[in-house]
């Protein structure tokens, strides 16, 4: 019986097509082939061969997919994070995303989309979740419970998050998470300014080093 590699027109007819190790696929095929106990340069033989290259590669395909679903849980995936409403940027606005997830099939689909986002850890998602969703402008006039005149997070949205976290962290738990939510809000303002601040130096600095155009 031939050998996998003395079937030259076959092994070498596409120059573009390399495998991490030639030897080792040559090895593999041939262990196939003398358990299949079929000529390499037959019609049989070669389909056999393609056929098994064939499985090999859906296999490959099969990892390289689990493999981009374990990277986008742990690292994100944040460009597919694209719904027009969204991030809110008004107590107005969030009251819309509110009654869009009580009142239409709205909540599901942004559920998928925030499950997208992942994270190390259920902190990490909850953070990136709610710079997603809500602006920090927003999040000065929200806090959890309603207190001092704000608007209260508590609610469909709120649940939404939570729905999301617990398909990606099973062992998450609701005190935790509150905890996160409640602690964003309140550094929200400081981001805000902190932003604000940042902008407006940027700002100033440009229009200090534009060059200034004569009149003519």
């Amino acid at each position: 019986m031939q050998s996998v590699s003395q079937v030259q027109p076959l092994l070498h007819s596409s120059s573009s097509f390399s495998l991490p190790s030639q030897k080792t696929g040559i090895d593999q095929i041939n262990n196939f082939i003398r358990k299949a106990n079929v000529e390499p340069n037959t019609v049989e033989g070669i389909q056999f061969i393609v056929k098994s290259v064939y499985r090999k590669l859906c296999g490959l395909e099969t990892e390289m997919r689990s493999m981009r679903s374990i990277l986008d849980t742990y690292h994100g995936n944040k460009e597919n994070i694209n719904i027009d409403y969204l991030p809110a940027n008004s107590v107005k606005e969030f009251d819309s995303l509110e009654n869009k997830i009580i009142n239409s099939n709205d909540k599901d689909f942004i559920c998928r989309k925030l499950k997208q986002i992942g994270g190390r850890n259920v902190s990490d998602f909850l953070k990136n979740a709610l710079k997603t969703c809500l602006t920090d402008k927003l999040c000065c006039s929200i806090n959890r419970t309603g207190a001092d005149k704000k608007r209260k997070f508590i609610g469909p949205f709120e649940s939404l998050i939570f729905d999301a976290a617990y398909c990606l962290f099973p062992t998450a738990t609701e005190s935790s998470m509150t905890t996160i939510i409640a602690k964003h809000l309140k550094k929200s303002k400081d981001r805000y300014f902190a932003a604000r601040k940042r902008n407006s130096s940027l700002t100033s600095y440009i229009q200090i080093h534009s060059p200034v155009r004569k009149k003519i």
